[in-house]
């Protein structure tokens, strides 16, 4: 069974001094790619990571605040493109959980710690799979999306949803590099028209 690890203790948020910023795909020289390099390395300063990085797994936290004026669900503000930047800052190999939020207020924070086994116990998962194929194969989406139809019938009511993802991986695999491609293939089908839709900004 794979390992569950606590969240780290509210006590533990930092309030970041610079807005986060998703990850994006322009080159290293563009304004965006440098305000999220200045991001992360103001947010490993404030972070202290060096205190967890030598003594085990670690677990983030991020809580991400948008202006009322800006739309949880939609314009690229996907969880998974906050917390990703983030991972790889610190090394998705060193981390065991990654946890994230997002709602309209101001400032934005996020804690570090070193991962503990969850206390509680935990309900099952809705849904399990065993996947073998690499995350950018056709193949990878229709079975995750058959595993997510067979679980919940009926497509989500609209609004924002609360997902848990638990990757148990090889030694050759790296779940940061699953996780965006999961929370896409799992909330991106619509089962009206049968089509691809992407809806993963709605964690």
């Amino acid at each position: 069974m794979t390992q569950l690890f606590e969240r780290p203790a509210a006590s533990r948020q930092i309030e970041l001094d610079h807005e986060p910023r998703p990850r994006g795909w322009n080159a290293n020289n563009h304004s965006d790619q440098l305000k999220l390099h200045t991001y992360l390395d103001e947010a490993g300063k404030e972070l202290l990571a060096e205190e967890w990085t030598g003594g085990g797994a670690g677990a983030i936290d991020l809580v991400v605040g948008l202006p009322k004026t800006t739309s949880l669900q939609r314009g690229g503000h996907d969880l998974d493109n906050y917390l990703l930047p983030l991972a790889g800052y610190f090394g998705a190999s060193r981390i065991g959980a990654a946890f994230g939020g997002k709602s309209h207020q101001q400032g934005s924070s996020v804690a570090v710690a070193l991962a503990a086994p969850a206390s509680k116990t935990i309900g099952p998962a809705q849904l399990s799979t065993r996947m073998s194929m690499s995350a950018t194969l056709a193949s990878w989406a229709e079975t995750i999306n058959r595993a997510c139809r067979s679980a919940v019938i009926e497509p989500l009511s609209p609004g924002p949803v609360g997902v848990r993802l638990q990757f148990g991986v090889s030694r050759t695999r790296n779940w940061a590099s699953l996780l965006h491609r999961s929370i896409d293939d799992s909330l991106g089908h619509d089962v009206v028209v049968r089509a691809w839709w992407w809806r993963d900004g709605r964690p």
